[in-house]
């Protein structure tokens, strides 16, 4: 963890703090929201990981399984954004941890 890296750095931890980003999709929706709802509903954004995702458990049937739903949920959100109607809001946790140079006398 922090406290381990920040040892090994020669730096004494002296708070972490947990953050809670939320991230938000809704209209007006960003470039990037639209591009990902298309990535999304070609199966473009999936494809990307195509190889990471087969070299696991996962059989090409499954995966083909799962790009059709993945496409499916993206056709949704475009329909949705066309209508103005789709919103989504993740919460992304961050640690946030504060040292100091570790003193000579340890």
């Amino acid at each position: 963890g922090a406290r381990d890296a920040f040892e090994t750095a020669g730096l004494e931890v002296l708070a972490t703090r947990r953050y809670d980003h939320v991230r938000t999709v809704e209209p007006p929706y960003s470039d990037g929201a639209l591009t990902a709802a298309r990535r999304k509903a070609t199966g473009d954004g999936l494809a990307d990981d195509r190889e990471t995702i087969l070299s696991g458990a996962v059989t090409e049937s499954e995966y083909d399984d799962l790009r059709s739903s993945w496409r499916e949920m993206g056709r949704t959100v475009v329909e949705q954004m066309g209508a103005k109607e789709y919103r989504r809001a993740e919460t992304v946790p961050f640690f946030v941890t504060v040292g100091r140079v570790a003193s000579s006398s340890r």
